[in-house]
């Protein structure tokens, strides 16, 4: 098993990026010239002399040219930084018991699966598991200065595993919080499983890490979380498989993991 880690920060989501810039940077503290020219006019007016611009132009000659500012360091009270780790995320689903015509009897497929179904989501010290391991684990972690709204979300990639992805059991990619997934019959439902359906999406706020607040300063908490600065999510496929599907590992979906600063949060002061 291989775990893929990234730290999702200010700078790589540029959404959330809140450094301040005014017009357009210049680099060059070069002189530039610019030359206005026309024709003109005097009227008399007593003694005095009036000067007007030439007919048939409707103006005077007129030249523009850019004004650069920009600012040094941020303004930004929010850092970001949220680490994001997961697993292999690679799943079996195994069509159960074969015709073995050299026997003349049904056999149980390699996984061992005799009745079918999702059977391999990762292995726990050498055996398969549907509930829980390292391949299906998802884990977030909050380092940011603020409490962090995390919203994860499955869209499938084509047509691999269902002609008709929104059939009654085509397959759908579910999470479930904390303590992975132990119920068969939620794996099968897919499209049509209301269970299921519903598990589809999942969000949740971690707050800011206040432990390192030693001496006098701020720090801001989320009133309805539950006070978690990380937390681990199981991620599951639920439904079947069209027969003769891909038959080694083949991309078939993928989770996108949306950051935000949450709202309505408190700010508290720790005094010395």
């Amino acid at each position: 098993m291989s775990e893929w880690k990234r730290r999702i920060s200010k700078f790589s989501i540029s959404f959330l990026a809140l450094s301040l810039c005014l017009f357009s940077l210049k680099t060059s503290a070069a002189a530039t010239s610019d030359t206005i020219s026309g024709d003109g006019y005097t009227t008399q007016n007593g003694t005095l002399y009036n000067g007007n611009f030439s007919d048939p132009s409707s103006a005077a000659a007129v030249s523009n040219f850019s004004i650069y500012a920009m600012t040094s360091g941020t303004s930004s009270s929010i850092k970001y930084d949220v680490e994001i780790s997961f697993g292999d995320m690679q799943f079996v689903y195994d069509y159960g018991n074969y015709w073995n015509p050299t026997t003349h009897s049904y056999m149980a497929n390699t996984t061992g699966r005799q009745g079918g179904g999702w059977v391999i989501i990762g292995y726990t010290d050498g055996t398969p598991t549907v509930t829980q391991s390292v391949n299906n684990l998802i884990s977030i972690e909050n380092y940011s200065n603020f409490p962090m709204t995390c919203s994860l979300s499955y869209s499938m990639n084509g047509t691999q595993l269902n002609a008709d992805p929104y059939g009654e059991h085509s397959v759908i990619g579910i999470f479930q919080d904390g303590f992975g997934f132990t119920d068969y019959s939620l794996l099968e439902e897919g499209y049509g499983g209301a269970t299921a359906r519903n598990m589809q999406t999942m969000s949740f706020t971690l707050e800011m890490d206040s432990s390192g607040i030693n001496t006098a300063g701020e720090y801001y908490y989320y009133v309805n979380s539950e006070g978690d600065t990380n937390k681990d999510i199981y991620f599951a496929l639920s439904g079947i498989p069209d027969r003769d599907g891909p038959s080694d590992f083949t991309k078939v979906g993928t989770i996108t993991v949306n950051i935000a600063p949450a709202v309505n949060t408190t700010k508290m002061t720790i005094m010395n």
